[in-house]
């Protein structure tokens, strides 16, 4: 009797193996480019890949040498977004890339609200070599700016967290520290040899300084995943589905295991291909569902930056943003990286968006603006026999979740010209 196999999708409950709990994570940190790379890759080693539809076949450039067999009666062209404006805005993520030091700095005026604060992250960023490290010393910095050397340092660390990742680290060995913690691997720096010594995979996933991925990006063009563009007046969000390899399952191996294959070795290997492609599908599908979450978080939190009401960004942290959409930091962290949105005001990484805010704290994050709100009614509510200090005035900030220092409280008061304690004593 002929064994026939059916395919049937049912739910259940089992252990993921090892190498495709990897594909879900390692797919939703990359960039277009790679994920496209990956998808070729996948289909020159699994027959159970098919291109859905020719115009992927461009991806193909550059694999194989004849495409004879698979261009007979298609037409290849290259695609980009629906929209009659596709070729001039395809044109634009060229001619319009912005330099490194131009992307700080659009970063930079929009975090620092502080005028003082501003002119020490511009003087940073200016003084960044072509390789993105800080190209003089801290205390030279500090010393022409007259500030304190730990307040440039300070404001050089948030930097570090800017696009691209890193700018301004002092060397290679912070950079590699720094990258290392983002890839959740924290040790003191007199480890960090030792341990890239015994972890040479771990080693060569990190880049050799902060502007290496700009020039990768310049090479592989930034392809933006999230797109926002006006219809009849409203500023809409689409996903890049153009930007996505059409694949499936191939009908013809389909109907092979539907028919029925004796041989028990070659029915468990395309059992097996099978798998990994419905896996991929699966994970595609998940990453541009994610990504429309926080497109639409986006959309709803700095609707007015993106539509020019203000140049400066909502405060929002990705540990926040991540808390709001109900996704795993880790996993939010790697759906930002290397992912671009754009919009009607130029193309912008997504972790351009997300921020620690100014007086951020616990259970909220407040703008400055607000922050100076909240202190003003503080002071004037204080008795004026026995005036707040800025420790308890910080004291009673943090009590209502907001994380402040008495360092910053003093600032902010100096900022608003409000005499100290002593003086505003009645």
């Amino acid at each position: 009797m002929i064994r026939k196999q059916r395919i049937e999708l049912s739910q259940r409950h089992e252990l993921v193996p090892l190498p495709l709990v990897i594909q879900e994570v390692s797919l939703f940190a990359m960039d277009m480019t790679e994920l496209q790379e990956t998808v070729l890759e996948e289909m020159v080693s699994n027959p159970m890949l098919d291109i859905d539809e020719f115009t992927d076949l461009m991806l193909l450039k550059g694999k194989f040498d004849d495409l004879s067999q698979f261009t007979d009666n298609a037409e290849l062209k290259e695609e980009w977004y629906s929209g009659e404006e596709d070729d001039t805005r395809r044109e634009e993520l060229v001619t319009t890339r912005q330099s490194p030091w131009e992307k700080l700095e659009v970063q930079v005026n929009s975090y620092f609200e502080d005028t003082r604060e501003l002119n020490i992250a511009k003087s940073i960023v200016e003084n960044l070599d072509h390789f993105g490290y800080l190209g003089v010393s801290l205390s030279n910095l500090a010393l022409n700016l007259g500030v304190e050397e730990e307040e440039v340092d300070r404001i050089r660390r948030i930097i570090m967290e800017f696009d691209p990742f890193g700018s301004g680290s002092a060397d290679f060995k912070e950079f590699t520290v720094l990258q290392m913690k983002e890839r959740g691997v924290d040790l003191d720096p007199s480890e960090v040899f030792d341990f890239l010594q015994n972890n040479i995979e771990f080693r060569k996933k990190l880049i050799p300084y902060p502007f290496f991925q700009e020039e990768e990006e310049f090479v592989r063009f930034v392809i933006p995943e999230i797109i926002f563009k006006y219809e009849e007046g409203e500023l809409k969000l689409h996903i890049n589905e153009k930007a996505y390899p059409r694949i499936r399952v191939s009908k013809d191996y389909l109907m092979l295991m539907e028919r029925g294959v004796t041989d028990d070795k070659t029915l468990k290997y395309l059992e097996e291909k099978y798998r990994r492609v419905e896996k991929l599908l699966e994970t595609m599908k998940k990453r541009k569902d994610y990504l429309r979450k926080v497109g639409e978080l986006i959309l709803e939190h700095q609707a007015d930056f993106l539509t020019g009401k203000t140049s400066k960004l909502k405060p929002m942290s990705q540990s926040e943003g991540s808390r709001v959409l109900g996704i795993p930091i880790s996993t939010f962290n790697r759906l930002l990286r290397s992912k671009y949105a754009d919009t009607p005001r130029g193309i912008f990484s997504l972790k351009f968006f997300f921020k620690k805010p100014y007086g951020k704290g616990t259970s909220m994050s407040i703008g400055i603006d607000e922050l100076e709100e909240r202190l003003v009614k503080v002071i004037n509510s204080e008795d004026k026999k026995r005036p707040y200090s800025d420790e308890e005035i910080a004291s009673i900030l943090r009590s209502s979740g907001i994380k402040i220092s008495r360092r910053m409280v003093t600032k902010l008061r100096n900022k608003l010209s409000i005499l100290d304690s002593r003086n505003r004593r009645i």
